[in-house]
């Protein structure tokens, strides 16, 4: 059975910076067959985006993009979520979540298929922050990086 993932964008912005260096026509290359792999693995079917190799099942909508929730309120939400069929959504862990950062990407730093997805925002994980559990971890999209809040 396929585990489905919701995203939810963090209700509070936060902002991150980074450096990135141009490639040249080799990393080119070499960059075509790395990215030939990633898509190979992903497919996309309406609303959602599957992960073959996983078996995760991604929500990919324009609520994606334009739900912003609380931590508590955003688990809440997928517990109650039904689309394409499916009634078992749930936050991504940590761990999963860091399974769609794509980190020879930038702006944004995700897989491919992925088209719903705000760059200037950070996603929940389900995944608690150990030394306070009133935090959880999360990801931007922009270059993938993580924090907790």
């Amino acid at each position: 059975m396929l585990k489905k993932i919701s995203l939810i964008v963090l209700m509070m912005v936060l902002g991150a910076q980074a450096i990135y260096a141009e490639k040249g026509e080799q990393g080119k290359a070499l960059q075509a067959k790395k990215d030939a792999y990633k898509l190979s693995r992903w497919q996309r079917k309406g609303e959602v985006v599957t992960d073959t190799k996983l078996g995760l099942t991604w929500q990919d909508n324009s609520a994606v993009k334009n739900t912003k929730k609380r931590w508590k309120v955003a688990k809440e939400y997928c517990q109650n979520l039904s689309m394409e069929g499916y009634s078992d959504w749930s936050l991504p862990s940590y761990d999963e979540l860091l399974t769609i950062v794509d980190y020879d990407k930038h702006d944004p730093a995700i897989i491919p298929s992925f088209k719903n997805v705000s760059t200037s925002d950070f996603y929940w994980s389900s995944s608690v922050y150990v030394p306070d559990s009133e935090y959880a971890w999360i990801v931007c999209f922009e270059n993938g990086s993580t924090g907790y809040n």
